[in-house]
């Protein structure tokens, strides 16, 4: 029995040492698996998509206008040239509105419209191979289809486009669905833009979804997007205030690789992003022709909206531009708001020495003394001496005669603040002097609502601090405002202080995807573990 009993026991402890054993290989080799699956994976990636357009920021679309969905595609060399790529739009109860698709990579099949716009050295070839989505057409050479906005999709191995028809004309493209009728308006509401890639027998290569909504940014930013320094304040300053700027492109304005327009669609999207909410308009660098002075200001003139307080507010640079160097020093601005009615305001006051240009900023010009803060008194020079007085003017609500409808979503607006009356006092000084509101000439260009007058000063003026009264004119000679702009010991209330938020940085994150991937570090400590169990074990069983 004592030889069985032995037997038994050196049975169940080689019974057990294998089991031992069998775990401690199993995690020895485990990780090779993983690693080789790992391996095999990614030599053959799958096909992703990306929407990029809308952005993130830009997620609500107004009302009856048309967008465009762009993105990019990641690992799609092996996308097939027949592949079906379909945008699809559907709304909160998860009906498609609108559908949109497409069959053949790279399509090159673009039908030119006489009302299309490209610039040299952009060629007709150039055009056609850029995936406008709008000009996708079955018919490039006469457009039998062109306004059928179901085959407006592009797709190549590295991007997508497609265009979502809004649902009215006003953009004068008449798009219609595939059975040749008008789509209805995209009303207000939450929608799910989905982009699915997909083979001829229908199985799904890469699909992706972004979340919209139609309806009214409450707060846009009205502002030139010119030179770059303004761009950019101007984009910090929306962010921190939580106002809307448009840089996604508009339907009609292309910048893919290339730049073509077709300007009615383009401008009619634009001006309905501005037909309600609040707008939180810039008075910088507005050039007459520019899109925010033709097309946004043009609409909200056509609107009646320029004077209504609800729906408009005018801001401009502290000192006139967005920093200037004043005493060797960079001297950084502030947007302050124009109060409600106020319709001219002063920038700042330069005290010039030599030969200077009326309404022309020049950075070459010899500047003696800058006074930043006009609204205590502006103080004169030397005799001889030129006091130039940098401002700007605020739009005026016109009659329906002085607003131009262009016919291609633009306005000429034929009236302004043309003409200012200074009334200069104070120390003995009566100077009246008339000033012509034309525009102001900068290095970046021509701007229709700021000026630079200069005021020669005389023996009268020199050295002292004078007040300053101004009544503006518009180009019919009625008076449109009358204010003191500048007077003498009456500094304007300090404002208080205002307290920035801290926020406390996030720690580091050290965890990167890596991570979370199988370690082959574990399995051999777990294996010695286990082998210094098992021989532990075995000398346990052995005494």
């Amino acid at each position: 029995m004592k030889s069985s009993n032995q037997s038994f026991h050196l049975k169940s402890r080689f019974s057990r040492l294998f089991c031992c054993v069998f775990v401690a290989l199993t995690l020895l080799f485990w990780p090779f698996g993983v690693l080789a699956e790992d391996a095999g994976t990614s030599s053959a990636p799958s096909i992703s998509l990306s929407i990029e357009t809308p952005s993130d920021a830009e997620t609500i679309i107004a009302p009856g206008r048309s967008f465009y969905v762009l993105g990019s595609i990641e690992n799609g060399s092996n996308i097939p040239d027949n592949a079906v790529l379909t945008v699809s739009l559907t709304n909160a109860d998860g009906t498609p509105v609108r559908n949109v698709t497409t069959s053949v990579k790279g399509n090159t099949s673009l039908y030119l419209p006489s009302n299309l716009n490209y610039y040299s050295p952009v060629t007709t070839e150039d055009v056609k191979n850029s995936g406008m989505p709008e000009l996708i057409s079955t018919d490039p050479v006469n457009g039998s289809d062109f306004n059928n906005a179901s085959i407006k999709c592009y797709y190549n191995d590295k991007s997508f486009y497609a265009m979502i028809a809004g649902g009215n004309d006003i953009d004068q493209m008449k798009w219609r669905d595939a059975n040749g009728a008008a789509y209805p308006e995209l009303s207000e509401g939450t929608y799910t833009i989905t982009v699915t890639l997909e083979e001829q027998d229908t199985t799904v290569l890469a699909q992706a979804q972004k979340a919209i909504a139609i309806g009214v940014s409450e707060n846009k930013v009205l502002a030139r997007f010119s030179p770059n320094e303004h761009f950019d304040f101007i984009k910090n300053w929306a962010d921190d205030n939580g106002y809307r700027v448009y840089s996604d492109p508009f339907p009609g304005y292309w910048s893919q690789g290339i730049f073509c327009e077709i300007l009615p669609e383009w401008r009619a999207a634009d001006a309905a992003e501005y037909a309600s909410g609040k707008v939180h308009c810039v008075l910088y660098n507005l050039k007459k022709s520019s899109s925010s002075y033709s097309v946004e200001l043009g609409a909200l003139q056509a609107q009646g909206a320029i004077d209504n307080p609800d729906r408009m507010a005018y801001y401009y640079y502290s000192i006139g531009e967005p920093s200037l160097t004043v005493g060797g020093n960079t001297v950084k601005a502030e947007l302050e708001a124009l109060p409600a009615g106020q319709k001219v305001a002063f920038t700042r006051a330069e005290v010039i020495a030599g030969a200077t240009n009326e309404n022309t900023y020049n950075t070459a010009d010899i500047v003696t003394e800058t006074d930043l803060d006009t609204k205590d008194g502006i103080t004169c020079g030397d005799t001889g001496e030129t006091l130039a007085i940098y401002g700007v003017t605020a739009p005026i609500q016109l009659a329906s005669e002085d607003i131009v409808d262009n016919g291609d979503n633009s306005y000429t607006l034929n009236n302004k603040i043309t003409r200012l009356h200074y009334d200069i006092t104070g120390d003995g000084v009566e100077l009246e002097v008339d000033k012509p509101v034309d525009t102001l000439v900068r290095a970046s260009g021509p701007s229709e609502l700021e000026f630079k007058h200069d005021i020669p000063i005389d023996e009268s003026m020199a050295g002292k601090t004078l007040g300053v009264r101004v009544t503006a004119y518009d180009s019919h000679n009625n008076a449109v405002y009358s204010g003191t702009l500048a007077a003498p010991g009456e500094s304007p209330a300090n404002e208080p202080e205002v307290t920035q938020p801290v926020t406390t940085a996030s720690p580091v994150n050290p965890k990167t995807s890596t991570d979370n991937a199988a370690s082959p570090v574990l399995p051999f400590t777990l294996l010695a573990a286990v082998l210094a169990g098992t021989a532990a074990f075995a000398r346990k069983r052995a005494c």
